[in-house]
């Protein structure tokens, strides 16, 4: 029996699978280079790991969305399990990093200039809007019956 995708369902797949491809391709060099380049370096604390954990970050999500987007192409059951749980991760994680840096840094006032730099659009801005809009997409009715 052939199961027939909506033309969203083909645009996200599509998407996450360039995103997953263009972020492994970024990633994987930037993390071996930070990894090579803390074992040069002369540690004092935690805050030396920063650019290689959120580069080791990136490169799990990236994988992991390329893996989301394949599976959801062929409409497998696992792929929409899979954006919901990297979408509802990404939410916390950015309202926990939110809430973190504001309340215990107090980096409110950086924030409000900060919020339509080019580079907090692209990491964080964008990332949010598209993990709500995946949640959103990916619990609706019409959707989950595609995935049965």
């Amino acid at each position: 029996m052939y199961k027939e995708r909506s033309i969203g369902i083909a645009i996200i797949s599509r998407t996450e699978v360039i995103i997953g491809t263009i972020g492994l391709f970024i990633s994987i060099p930037l993390t071996l280079f930070e990894f090579l380049g803390e074992l040069e370096r002369s540690h004092v604390g935690n805050e030396d790991y920063v650019g290689f954990t959120f580069d080791l970050v990136m490169g799990i999500v990236s994988g992991l969305t390329l893996i989301a987007g394949k599976y959801i192409y062929h409409l497998n059951p696992i792929g929409r399990i899979l954006n919901l749980i990297l979408a509802y991760g990404l939410v916390i994680l950015y309202i926990l990093l939110f809430f973190i840096t504001d309340h215990i840094a107090d980096f409110l006032p950086f924030f409000r200039d900060a919020f339509f730099d080019r580079s907090s659009l692209i990491f964080f801005v964008i990332p949010f809007l598209w993990s709500l809009f995946l949640i959103y997409f990916f619990t609706s009715l019409q959707v989950k019956e595609q995935f049965k």
